[in-house]
């Protein structure tokens, strides 16, 4: 992102909440205030993705796969590569010990410069377009030869961000009571579903609402969440069959009643750079002379206060 990109970003995120002459206690509400705005439209979006399924075109097992793990934006961009793979080419350069070179071209474009797609033998592909490296995401060429050379069902994970993926979620609110029954049939299993830990994040968001209203409240979920750390840790030991000491470090708590209370005051304004609202400069000898009153005078004698008429 270029930096006038950034701050066209940082001014479309603050528009509407903040703006040149906010004070800076005001700003800090607004910030939260526009934080809050922007989670509760990432979680409309998050909701969207997670209730509906992208159209599949081709039904592949790498589409099928991906649809499933990608949001929908960035499945989208996949499919834009993805579509792309049932034109091209391949054809084998050399092949270097565990190491394979190819050439994929497009079928029907001769203009398009060909690229060269090197694999090793535990599945690394480098593409000399360095889509993946720049952009994320893999290259129709690699596409290619997963599908077609080496008949890959699936992306392997090690190309699959996470920040692209279902699992990379911050909710505010809750959306999701309604299909809380289908996260609790999957309690069950091993491994913990995007849906469950929508859900639970939801449910430490209400509780954090709740805890800030009052300080005896704060006081409490604290005391809770420090009992749930030490029973996780208890659990966590008795799986992997090991000994955790408890110690006096782990059971302190952070307290607001600890934090010495800090008065925020507005900074003071320093002299900015550029021309003053007034200005200061010397006039000129005309534009001096345009300024001053001149005093009529009689015609007759030169003497003000007075004309010809009644000299």
């Amino acid at each position: 992102m270029k930096s006038s990109q950034r701050s066209e970003s940082i001014n479309a995120f603050f528009d509407g909440f903040v703006h040149s002459s906010t004070p800076l206690l005001e700003f800090v509400d607004q910030y939260d205030n526009a934080i809050a705005d922007r989670r509760e439209k990432e979680e409309d979006q998050d909701f969207i993705c997670m209730m509906t399924k992208p159209d599949l075109t081709k039904v592949t097992p790498i589409e099928s796969y991906v649809s499933q793990i990608y949001t929908k934006n960035v499945f989208v961009r996949f499919k834009e590569q993805f579509d792309c793979v049932f034109h091209c080419l391949h054809k084998k350069l050399k092949k270097d010990g565990d190491k394979s070179t190819y050439q994929v071209t497009h079928r029907f474009d001769d203009k398009v410069v060909s690229h060269v797609v090197n694999v090793t033998s535990d599945c690394n592909f480098e593409c000399s377009c360095a889509k993946f490296e720049t952009a994320g995401l893999l290259c129709k060429h690699i596409l290619y030869l997963m599908g077609k050379k080496y008949d890959f069902t699936s992306i392997p994970e090690k190309y699959i961000l996470p920040r692209w993926t279902l699992n990379a979620r911050y909710t505010t609110s809750s959306k999701v009571d309604h299909i809380l029954e289908e996260s609790q049939k999957k309690s069950r299993q091993k491994t913990v579903s995007a849906l469950e830990i929508w859900n639970f994040r939801t449910y430490i968001d209400r509780i954090f609402d709740k805890a800030v209203r009052r300080r005896e409240f704060l006081v409490a979920a604290t005391n809770c969440l420090d009992n749930l750390s030490e029973q996780i840790d208890v659990i966590e030991a008795k799986k992997y069959d090991i000994f955790t000491e408890v110690t006096e470090v782990s059971r302190q708590t952070t307290s607001t009643s600890q934090i010495s209370q800090i008065t925020v005051r507005d900074p003071i304004k320093c002299k900015t750079k550029g021309r003053p609202k007034k200005a200061t400069r010397i006039l000129s000898g005309k534009q001096a002379s345009q300024l001053q009153v001149k005093t009529r005078l009689c015609r007759k004698c030169d003497g003000p206060g007075h004309d010809s008429r009644n000299c």
